[in-house]
């Protein structure tokens, strides 16, 4: 039991970050008080790392930013709702807001469509940690409605040609 509350306040102290908690349900709101982060838990520390890895956290999709970033709301101990955006580990999709050319904003969106548009019954977020500019990576497994399967979100996105694995090919040219 302290382990898995050390776990969810740890991922906390990730979730928060600099755009803080939000309260989903008028009928648990979160005070300022409740959304500070205790001074002794660092999540820059290995040993919470660690620990956060290993545990899933269940998510609820918000919206697609772009190719290869979700925003979610986490759940990661009971009546405790975080938003936070999450980049999807292991692959490079195309950019909405940043893209460099009209080509990759256009499939920039249409990514975001294509997220959107799924029938997503459940997600569970694993091997949450940060990368060095300070970003939310992790892993979203999801299952579609009507389907007994779970799936890497960051597959359907790849199979269905909306983001390419920056592990084998590196980051791609999305307007060639």
């Amino acid at each position: 039991m302290l382990k898995n509350l050390s776990v969810a306040v740890a991922l906390a102290a990730l979730l928060l970050g600099p755009s803080g908690a939000e309260a989903r349900n008028d009928r648990f709101p979160v005070s300022e008080e409740e959304r500070r982060v205790p001074r002794d838990v660092d999540p820059s520390r290995t040993d919470k790392i660690d620990e956060i890895t290993a545990s899933t956290v269940y998510a609820e999709l918000i919206r697609a930013v772009d190719g290869d970033t979700i925003e979610v709301y986490a759940y990661p101990w009971p009546r405790m709702v975080m938003r936070a955006s999450i980049d999807l580990i292991g692959i490079a999709g195309p950019s909405v807001e940043d893209a460099v050319c009209e080509k990759e904003k256009k499939l920039g969106q249409r990514a975001v469509a294509f997220v959107e548009g799924l029938r997503v019954q459940k997600m569970e977020l694993y091997g949450l940690r940060m990368n060095e500019a300070g970003d939310l990576q992790g892993f979203a497994l999801v299952r579609l409605l009507g389907s007994s399967e779970d799936i890497f979100l960051s597959n359907l996105l790849e199979e269905n040609g909306y983001a390419r694995s920056w592990l084998r090919t590196g980051k791609p040219d999305w307007c060639r």
